[in-house]
């Protein structure tokens, strides 16, 4: 909204003038695809945040992206903007054989082949990340866990870890190949960074319960000083007979 003034002789006194202050309309914005009025009579508008789209003209709110689909920019002015993201998980399998025999790498190349061609993901998307002895059972003594990263899509990260068959689906590939079958395997999502999250907010929490202590200290302090002065203790005189 904006002001302009205009000047009103009085009626009493010809002679003298009247500012008088008028409120002209408020411009309303016309915002364009990838934006958003925020108001019904918006003069301004925002553009949709991340994650967000909006195909249509003269909007007043933003459009979430298919489940599975972000965008990395604010400002989408269509769904085609909204992209799959990668995925990447953690495919773990114990197989029966010593540490030696796994440590090589064309056998770590044939199981990388075997886990493309039943989890259905190009075989450069499946990458052999550690290996290490297992003795944790007796079941499972003498074996060797292996460790494999698999990158894909929302969708297939979902199509994968809804499989009931997948670890009878990798050992009949693996016998196909002459290799050792899984005595168990385990796929979880990568998860990133979230250990240094948990630890900020540790710091988070911590800074609170120090500041709450703090606070509690000086207001103790501060209600023994005025206790101090109102009711000042009084020395006490011992008389011996």
């Amino acid at each position: 909204m904006f002001n302009f003034r205009m000047r009103k002789r009085s009626a009493m006194d010809p002679g003298a003038e009247t500012i008088v202050r008028v409120a002209a309309a408020t411009v309303c914005a016309v915002c364009n695809a990838g934006s958003f009025a925020s108001a019904a009579r918006a003069s301004a508008c925002d553009f949709c945040s991340k994650g967000n789209f909006q195909a249509s003209d003269s909007a007043s709110f933003c459009v979430s992206c298919p489940d599975g689909s972000y965008t990395n920019a604010t400002g989408a002015g269509s769904s085609s903007e909204c992209q799959v993201q990668d995925q990447k998980l953690d495919i773990s399998l114990v197989l029966g054989g010593s540490q030696e025999y796994f440590s090589s790498k064309s056998v770590q190349d044939n199981i990388s082949l075997a886990l493309s061609k039943v989890l259905d993901v190009p075989l450069k998307q499946v990458v052999f990340t550690s290996l290490s002895p297992v003795s944790s059972s007796r079941r499972q003594q003498g074996s060797t866990r292996l460790v494999f990263t698999v990158t894909t899509d929302t969708f297939g990260s979902q199509k994968i870890l809804a499989r009931n068959d997948l670890l009878p689906a990798i050992n009949t590939m693996l016998v196909k190949m002459s290799l050792p079958t899984a005595i168990s395997m385990e796929a979880s999502p990568v998860q990133g960074n979230q250990g240094q999250g948990d630890s900020g907010q540790a710091v988070n929490v911590g800074l609170v319960v120090g500041c709450v202590v703090g606070g509690l200290a000086f207001v103790g302090l501060v209600a023994g000083v005025v206790y101090w002065r109102l009711f000042p203790v009084r020395s006490q005189r011992v008389y011996h007979e």
